[in-house]
This record gives C-alpha cells, structure tokens and sequence, in this order.
C-alpha cells in the first residue's frame, strides 16, 4: 500500500474533490525536448509540456526521480494549479537537491542549479488532469546526464624500479562518462615489446631492461574532454648498482712524479693525551727541584747561626 506524505495530503484531498466533480474525461499527452546534458556545475533545464484533448482548469505536475531498480519512489516536487508547490523534504535530501530544484516560470518544467555528477539519472514528468476529471495521468522520462571532465592523477613520480622486474604505471581520472586511456612515450619510441594493459588505466612492463626507463605519456579521453600526466621511470640495475664508498686518501707526489707514501696523521686526541703526559712529568720534576732547594737551604742555615758554648772556669 502506497503511504501518502504529510506534506502533500493536501493537495491529494483537492485532487479527490475534483476528480468526484469532473464531469468530462480528458486526455493528456506529455512530451519533452529531448535528454539533456550538462558540465558539472551548470544549470540543468529539463523541460516538460502537455497537451490534453479537453481543456483542463485544473491539473497536477509531479516530478520523480527514478531509483537505481527502475521504480518511481515518491515526487519530491508537486504543483497543482492555483494551490503552493508542495515539496517532499525527505526525498529531496535523498537525492541531494534540496535548495537546488524548482519549478520554471511554466509551473511545468523544473531547473536544477549547481549539479553534480550525482545529479546523473532518469527524471520522470508527470501531468494527471483534476478537472474536469475523469481522465488517466500520463508522463515523460528525461535522462539527464552531468559530465565530469578528466582529471588525471598519476601517483609515486618519479618511479624508480629495477631491471628484470615487473614494472607498472597507473593512471587514473575521475571522469563521468568512464575515461579511456591512451599510453605512449614522450621520445615517440614505441611501447617496450610484451606491455600489457590492465583495465585500461595501467601499463605493466613485464621484465624491465634499462631501455626501458624514460617519460611515459597517459591521456585520458571520455568523449567531452582530455586530460594528460607523464610518467618518469628510472630503472637501475642490481647487479653493477653498488653502494657509495668513502673517497680515498689524498696522496702527495715529489718532485719528478715520485709518489710518497703519505704520513700517518696524529689525531687531536692522540696530540693532547701526549701534551697531558709531558705536564704531568714537567709539574714532578719541577716539584722534586723545590724539595730539593728548601732541604739544602735548611741544613746551611745552622752551620752558619750554631756557636759552641763558652767552657766557664
């Protein structure tokens, strides 16, 4: 059973007086322009206009977005005539339009600002006649589509790899349409011999040699527009590949291209442990010298100032 909500109770009550006043059965017949594609970020117009084989003093316009199984879910725009628009909030935030879908000057048609990729889909316009009443609601699908330009992204640049292993380069672009893509060399060279493709977007070098490095060129193509990113692959070799070594010793050369074995160097270290040890030795010797002056000086002193004593008769 099919729950009718809140916000449009009232119109579906005036549309159930009506349909029990009509008198006449009208016939409507809905048509539309076409589909319509847009850049993302403009404006989508989707227009929608009918014709009915009795004149109609009152009508409904309701709008619906299809899901993604094909079925209608429930308006998220209605008009009926002479009465607001009623607009279903729910439904709006379902589909990411709220403050972005109205209805145009005709109370028919509706513009859609600002779209997004999201906004891509099958948009249904429906016109049931209320009065006089009587007849059977009819209705166009229009397929909107929002293109999103390519935008490639190329990840880890530059690469760098080894020789003899597999060796893949990814391109990537967020489009809508999905992107093709083309790789090619920058030198013009052709592509190394056994490349493969992976869905398009990756280029796999089974076994790379060292001719194999260079730039790689991807363009991404979805119909509306292009995009391009190189690739730098350096490839080195495990191998020949070592690691760096310390520069050697300078050497010195005598006169006629004699070299000479150059001289071992005295650290600062070694040069201030030596100098530590010559001072120590220098302070002992120089404090056996003052032990030595102070005795002699002392046992002088009392030969001079020492006097027998008088032998008293």
């Amino acid at each position: 059973m099919y729950v009718l909500r809140s916000s449009l109770l009232p119109a579906c009550l005036l549309l159930a007086f009506l349909r029990l006043t009509g008198a006449q059965t009208p016939v409507v017949t809905v048509t539309n322009p076409g589909n319509v594609q847009v850049f993302r970020t403009e404006t989508a117009n989707l227009n929608c206009s009918f014709v009915s084989t009795v004149p109609l003093t009152v009508q409904s316009v309701s709008w619906y977005k299809l899901n993604e199984d094909g079925t209608q879910g429930a308006p998220f725009l209605v008009y009926v005539t002479n009465s607001p628009i009623q607009a279903d909030a729910n439904r709006l935030t379902e589909l990411g339009l709220t403050d972005r879908v109205s209805f145009l000057s005709d109370s028919t048609s509706i513009t859609i600002q600002e779209t997004a990729q999201p906004d891509t889909g099958t948009f249904r316009c429906e016109v049931d006649p209320i009065f006089p009443g009587g007849g059977v609601a009819s209705s166009v699908d229009t397929n909107l589509t929002v293109v999103v330009l390519p935008q490639v992204t190329i990840a880890q640049l530059p690469l760098t790899a080894y020789v003899q292993e597999d060796v893949t380069l990814t391109c990537q672009s967020g489009s809508f349409p999905a992107s093709t893509y083309n790789w090619t060399r920058v030198d013009g060279a052709a592509l190394p011999g056994g490349a493969t493709f992976y869905e398009g977007y990756e280029l796999v070098l089974p076994k790379a040699v060292l001719s194999d490095a260079g730039q790689y060129r991807c363009v991404a193509d979805n119909g509306y527009g292009t995009d391009t990113g190189t690739y730098l692959l350096t490839l080195h070799d495990r191998t020949t590949t070592k690691p760096p070594t310390q520069p050697p010793s300078p050497e010195t050369t005598k006169a006629g291209g004699d070299e000479e074995t150059p001289k071992p160097r005295t650290t600062d270290s070694t040069g201030l442990v030596v100098g530590l040890v010559l001072g120590l030795l220098a302070a002992i010797v120089l404090a056996a010298g003052i032990i030595y002056y102070c005795r002699n000086k002392g046992s002088g002193s009392s030969k001079y100032y020492t006097t027998s004593s008088p032998d008293i008769h």
